[in-house]
């Protein structure tokens, strides 16, 4: 289907008439032009996994945006595919600065053995004290009866 979406984006078809000839939408045919447009042959290959970009990539990107350069300018210079990508990054600089950007999603990375000792230390200190004052409730509760 994407070989026949190059074609027809080349012989110079709308998004409307591509969505038409394909079967797809016209929001899907104006994504795959403007791909297209951008990257090329590579822009219509479906993307199997998340892009990782770098810290510095990210920040240049979004100093491009607040300096005034368009969305697509920047998508373009830095081969950014989504534009919803720029957007969180913009709105995540925004709101809590650059070190936002360094930040990963999913698990944190593994904490150091001394960290976890004292994660445990807590832990079990808390678990401790919980059961001080459940004893201290039974006690209470048998003196009572």
């Amino acid at each position: 289907m994407y070989e026949r979406a190059e074609e027809l984006i080349v012989a110079g078809y709308g998004r409307r008439a591509i969505a038409s000839e394909l079967g797809i939408s016209a929001y899907t045919a104006r994504k795959w032009v403007h791909a297209y447009q951008r990257f090329g042959v590579l822009g219509l290959v479906p993307v199997t996994a998340n892009t990782k970009y770098p810290f510095e990539l990210k920040l240049a990107a979004v100093q491009c945006f607040l300096g005034g350069d368009s969305k697509p300018e920047i998508l373009d210079k830095f081969q950014i595919r989504s534009p919803a990508a720029l957007d969180r990054w913009v709105r995540t600089f925004r709101a809590t600065g650059e070190e936002s950007l360094k930040r990963t999603r999913g698990r944190p990375p593994a904490s150091t053995a001394e960290e976890t000792v004292e994660r445990k230390v807590l832990r079990l200190e808390m678990e401790n004290a919980a059961l001080k004052k459940w004893q201290a409730l039974v006690a209470e509760e048998q003196r009572r009866d």
